[in-house]
């Protein structure tokens, strides 16, 4: 049962993998669909483990992790950045016994603010304003106690003045969780889709930023611990940043010299990228609150500045579930001199009930 829905699902993304090359980053559009808006994600490094979570915000990404626990339930995120940009996500979670399905409707933004619109002379001629904008619904289903599916389809904007750039995308997700063994294992695809038309007009089908990643998550048995580790970006080896600066060194004469690395520092350098590594601590008979804390190699070794300590690429955050809410916070460590702090907020609509996460 096992291998009949989740072999085609692990070979239909396997396929859709080897049609995508090139850079991981900057060379496509919609890059910020690939992104979480979810504090109880960012607070782990920014993505999923393989566990059942009643976060619904977490379904945009990730459908699979739904669970019934959800039904009924708004979410809502609100991430603060820098300069006045602000990102926004809603969703809300509904059981559809009918269809044996719980679905997501969900919208996502990212507000640049507004900017100073000027001539070729720089003479001010009023503003302009940017806006990501991405919408869709998700879906997900239970075959059986262990194994989950879903499925996400979304339409994406990005707006900049009077230029304007679409597409469609979609997210495929499954997970086999054993929930005496509190054990999971998921397998994802993240943002498969095309640019339906660009900012010059063009209609050519522009790929989105694709991933694929495979997650295992285990709650240890005697801890409130549980941990993380996710593999990603698993459809291209190499995704080493080669810095120019970072390669070089000062001499005992005061000047640079590029220096050669060697192949196991960049095997080793480029294996640990590819992994994101999350933990919660959780506390209280029903779990009702949780620690988080993560690490994003990756993030760190893209964004760090050389002969600066910092926590760059580290996260740390917290849930609070009580009967007639749930909140979360996530601090992320991302550059010495740019933080990003997100709130999240769940409210069930449809009844008042206590849960567990």
């Amino acid at each position: 049962m096992v291998m009949k829905y989740f072999l085609p699902l692990v070979l239909s993304q396997l396929v859709i993998c080897t049609s995508i090359s090139g850079q991981i980053g900057g060379q496509r559009l919609f890059e910020w669909g690939t992104k979480s808006g979810d504090p109880s994600i960012l607070a782990q490094g920014g993505m999923m483990g393989a566990y059942p979570s009643d976060r619904v915000n977490q379904n945009i990404l990730v459908p699979s992790r739904s669970n019934p626990t959800q039904n009924g339930e708004i979410g809502m995120g609100f991430q603060f950045l820098k300069g006045g940009a602000r990102h926004g996500v809603v969703s809300m979670a509904f059981d559809r016994p009918n269809w044996k399905l719980q679905v997501t409707p969900f919208v996502d933004w990212v507000q640049y603010g507004k900017f100073k619109l000027t001539d070729e002379g720089g003479n001010v001629l009023g503003e302009f304003s940017a806006i990501d904008l991405k919408m869709g619904l998700s879906a997900q289903r239970q075959i059986n106690q262990r194994l989950s599916v879903g499925a996400s389809l979304q339409y994406l904007l990005t707006s900049i003045e009077t230029y304007k750039a679409h597409g469609i995308s979609a997210n495929l997700s499954g997970m086999y969780y054993i929930p005496e063994k509190e054990l999971g294992i998921s397998l994802d695809a993240i943002n498969i889709g095309a640019a339906v038309s660009r900012f010059n007009g063009k209609k050519d089908k522009l790929i989105t930023p694709f991933d694929i990643r495979i997650g295992f998550s285990q709650k240890l048995k005697h801890m409130p611990l549980r941990f993380s580790i996710i593999a990603h970006h698993l459809y291209q080896w190499d995704i080493n940043y080669d810095n120019p600066i970072a390669a070089a060194t000062n001499t005992i004469l005061g000047e640079d010299q590029p220096t050669a690395k060697s192949a196991t520092s960049v095997f080793v350098n480029n294996f640990f990228r590819h992994l994101n590594f999350g933990g919660e601590l959780l506390f209280g008979a029903q779990r009702s609150f949780s620690l988080r804390f993560g690490y994003n190699h990756m993030q760190r070794t893209d964004l760090k500045v050389v002969n600066y300590k910092s926590l760059t690429g580290m996260s740390i955050g917290f849930g609070l579930r009580k009967k007639y809410f749930s909140f979360d916070y996530a601090l992320q460590f991302y550059h010495i001199g740019n933080n990003f702090q997100t709130l999240g907020l769940q409210i069930p609509i449809l009844g008042f009930k206590k849960k567990s996460i």
